[in-house]
C-alpha cells in the first residue's frame, strides 16, 4: 500500500503530526487513534484490553512497547540486535567499570549493608541505579526500555530520606534496592554477553534473551 507506516518509527512520525493537529486529544488517545487509521486488525486486538491507552495515558509506555515489537520485522530486529551488540562493544570498557563499582566495597557489599542497618546512606544506591540505567538507554538511544523495568527503576529511583521513613522502612527502602538490582542484572548480562558474542546467536541464552526483552527484541 503506497504510503503506508511499515516500520515504529514512522509510527511515531504520524502520531507526532496527528498530536500538532488535534491538541486537544490525549496523548494516549492520539496514539490509538493514529493505529486505528493506519492498522486497523490491531488497534482491535488491543482495544479494552490493559494495552489500551485511549482513556488512560499511563498505559501509553506498555503500549508504545506492543507496537514496537508488533510493527518491527525479523529482518529489522535482527539489524538492531547487531546495532545493539556493536555498541556494547565500544561502550564495554566504561560497562565492565561500572559493574565493578556496583560491586565493590563500597558500592552494593556497603549500600545493602546501610538497608540492614537502617542508615539513611542506603538512598545513595539510587546515583548507581541512574548510572546503571543511563548507559542502558545509551546503547540504543531512542528505544523505549521495558515497560516492567522502567516501571521498578522509577518506583526505585529519585526519592529523598525523610525521617518518617524510618517508621515504615521497608515500605520507602526495598523499591531502592529492587530497582538498583533488576538495573545491576541488566548490566551484567550486557556485559557478559558483550564479552561472548559478535553476532546475534543461534541458541538463545536466557541472559540474552533479557537483554532483548529489555529492548523489545522479542
Amino acid at each position: 500500500m503506497s504510503g503506508s507506516v511499515t516500520a515504529f518509527a514512522d509510527y511515531e512520525a504520524v502520531v507526532a503530526r496527528a498530536q500538532r493537529r488535534h491538541p486537544e486529544w490525549r496523548a494516549g488517545q492520539t496514539a490509538f487513534n493514529v493505529l486505528g487509521r493506519l492498522y486497523p486488525d490491531l488497534s482491535r486486538a488491543v482495544e479494552t484490553t490493559p494495552l489500551d491507552p485511549f482513556s488512560e495515558d499511563e498505559r501509553l509506555p506498555a503500549f508504545l512497547g506492543w507496537v514496537e515489537r508488533v510493527l518491527t520485522t525479523s529482518a529489522e530486529r535482527g539489524a538492531v540486535e547487531q546495532t545493539l551488540i556493536r555498541s556494547i562493544h565500544e561502550r564495554l570498557p566504561e560497562l565492565r567499570g561500572l559493574l565493578d563499582e556496583c560491586d565493590g566495597e563500597r558500592g552494593s557489599e556497603d549500600l545493602v549493608y546501610r538497608f540492614y542497618h537502617q542508615s539513611f546512606k542506603v538512598y545513595e544506591i539510587q546515583l548507581l541505579t541512574g548510572r546503571i540505567v543511563a548507559e542502558l538507554e545509551n546503547l540504543l538511544q531512542g528505544r523505549l526500555l521495558n515497560s516492567w523495568f522502567t516501571n521498578i527503576v522509577e518506583r526505585g529511583t529519585g526519592r529523598s530520606f525523610r525521617s518518617s521513613h524510618n517508621k515504615r522502612w521497608l515500605l520507602h527502602t526495598r523499591p531502592l534496592l529492587e530497582a538498583f538490582w533488576h538495573a545491576r542484572y541488566m548490566l551484567a548480562m550486557v556485559v557478559r554477553y558483550g564479552e561472548e558474542l559478535s553476532a546475534p546467536p543461534d541458541e538463545l541464552p536466557s541472559g540474552w534473551a533479557a537483554v532483548l526483552d529489555l529492548y523489545g527484541l522479542r
